[in-house]
């Protein structure tokens, strides 16, 4: 049977849409002044203006962009554009305009690299990036390079400065992979980690970062700026020791190890094929001894401080890690073929030192959630079919476990009736098609309007279905007119809890104002809706309802 109804929801963003749904049987729920008009906010002409510096080593025509950060589920993540993204100059500085509406919030600005942009070497034993480069010259970075930085809470429209460098995207990896996600105290507490890691002064990862490769720069720079600049270039020394395809490969894998595990290995002691503190800062005490005696810099003595703190760090993180046992993994994960709707259990024996970390992916992606040493995925459908691997860490070791293949198989309507006795299979099938012509919707009309589903889903072949229906927005947050060739489409997310709402339809088109989900399991449904406007700017969501089938 089919289950409907309409339920209005307000607008809450500058893209935000209207969603209607309801279900008989189930019911929809929302706030009883769900159907208000939105109230309209005065447009103003002041603009917040950010500005900054990208270094590692400078990246010059780098593309600048800017996001708010929103709540996705539970967590606070970077979410939409706002503003118009610009370009790093050549010295490495970009200046942003904001809408107004930005002060009193955060926001992520994030550096990426295209066929223009350069990045300039910092080791001073050269860079092998598609050719080999001197200290100082420039060469183009790959494709997918990306650093970030939270910034403060924007308090005023002038004189905001964030600064983007490999210190300030650790800082939004390890707080957005937190449980809260990109709060002002998960970031803060992510800074002050970082800082404490390689033994900075607070707020060290705050300041202007300085060309290493400039004489001018380094003499006249304090001698915390130095020393970060150095461990900076120490990820590019280490991305020439042949371990690592490139800069950007170093810059990966310390990000992978701080969505794993919220940390670094300290002290790599089997020598994985991982990026460890004590690596980095011994890269960096060659660094600094190679810009001494090129008499590049500083006077002798001022260098030979920056050595030994240098040293310092790296016996801290050698003594700490030295203690803790590396990880082994016993026995592991193994592949299973399955029927949907089954359950399936993924698991693997391991030993080793704690504290330790784990974290499973699939398809070579991040599972958000899933960081225990066993992975039970529920009522499976055939998109959890693919490759399973599980990433263990402690301050010793990395380790990643064989791949395990997960086959789902749907059974056919034939193979359905194929399995049931002959003088049963007349009836199964008109009761199939009886259940279709119920719901409104065949198969094939169920994926029209471009509606692609992701993530998952029932496979239960029962008709239930919810159907889905809003307004086409016509104004923005700031009150200006939305115009209907403005909008590409909307994205719709959903799950079984408001909090889970991990899969998503894609609509393509902005006059599509409704949509049927079909072969629904009986549960309740929890859904929200955001709109996507010609520059393929998402908008936020709208304020999550439900609906019941059974």
């Amino acid at each position: 049977m089919v289950y409907q109804a309409t339920q209005n929801l307000l607008k809450t963003s500058i893209l935000a849409s209207v969603l209607g749904l309801a279900a008989c049987g189930g019911g929809g729920s929302g706030s009883d002044d769900a159907s208000a008009a939105p109230v309209a906010t005065a447009a103003l002409s002041d603009e917040v203006s950010v500005s900054g510096r990208a270094v590692k080593g400078v990246i010059k025509q780098g593309l600048v962009t800017a996001y708010r950060i929103q709540m996705n589920g539970q967590k606070n993540v970077a979410s939409s554009v706002v503003g118009s993204p610009v370009r790093t100059d050549s010295e490495g500085y970009y200046s942003i305009n904001l809408p107004r509406s930005v002060v009193g919030e955060q926001i992520v600005f994030e550096v990426t690299a295209d066929e223009q942009t350069r990045m300039t070497c910092e080791a001073t034993s050269g860079c092998s990036e598609n050719g080999v480069y001197d200290f100082g010259e420039d060469f183009t970075p790959g494709a997918d390079l990306v650093l970030s930085s939270v910034s403060p809470v924007l308090e005023s429209v002038s004189d905001n400065s964030v600064h983007v460098t490999p210190f300030t995207h650790m800082v939004r990896v390890k707080a957005e992979y937190s449980d809260s996600g990109l709060t002002i105290a998960a970031t803060q507490a992510a800074q002050n980690e970082i800082e404490g890691l390689f033994d900075l002064e607070q707020g060290a990862l705050l300041r202007e970062p300085i060309d290493i490769t400039e004489v001018e720069e380094r003499s006249s720079a304090s001698a915390e700026r130095v020393k970060l600049s150095s461990i900076s270039a120490g990820m590019h020394e280490l991305a020439n020791g042949g371990a690592y395809d490139g800069v950007t490969d170093v810059l990966e894998e310390i990000e992978m190890n701080l969505k794993a595990s919220g940390s670094l290995v300290l002290f790599d002691k089997e020598g994985s094929s991982t990026v460890a503190v004590d690596e980095l800062v011994y890269a960096a005490q060659g660094v600094i001894s190679d810009v001494t005696s090129l008499h590049l810099g500083q006077d002798e003595s001022n260098y030979d401080q920056l050595v030994t703190e240098l040293v310092q760090v790296q016996n801290s993180a050698m003594d700490q890690g030295a203690l803790v046992q590396r990880v082994q993994i016993m026995t592991q994960p193994v592949g299973v073929v399955t029927e949907a709707g089954e359950r399936v259990s993924l698991t693997a024996n391991i030993i080793g030192g704690l504290p330790m970390s784990y974290q499973w992916f699939k398809d070579g992606e991040l599972i958000e959630g899933a960081t225990t040493s066993a992975l039970v995925l529920g009522s499976v459908s055939i998109n959890d079919s693919g490759a399973y691997s599980l990433r263990v860490s402690n301050p010793s070791s990395v380790v990643t476990s064989a791949t395990a293949e997960v086959v789902v198989q749907v059974l056919s309507a034939d193979d359905e009736n194929a399995s049931q006795p002959d003088d049963s299979s007349d009836s199964t099938d008109d009761q199939y098609v009886a259940d279709n012509q119920n719901s409104g919707d065949s198969s094939d009309d169920a994926n029209s309007n471009d509606g692609q589903q992701s993530n998952g889903g029932s496979n239960d072949t029962s008709s239930r279905s919810i159907s889905l229906s809003w307004d086409i927005p016509v104004e923005r947050e700031d009150g200006s007119d939305l115009e209907l060739y403005e909008i590409n489409g909307y994205v719709i997310k959903y799950g079984s809890s408001a909090g889970g709402m991990a899969n998503t339809i894609n609509i393509s088109g902005g006059n599509v104002t409704q949509y049927t989900l079909d072969n629904l399991n009986s549960g309740t449904y929890y859904f929200a809706i955001a709109t996507v406007d010609s520059d393929d700017v998402q908008g936020e969501f709208s304020s999550t309802i439900s609906a019941g089938v059974n």
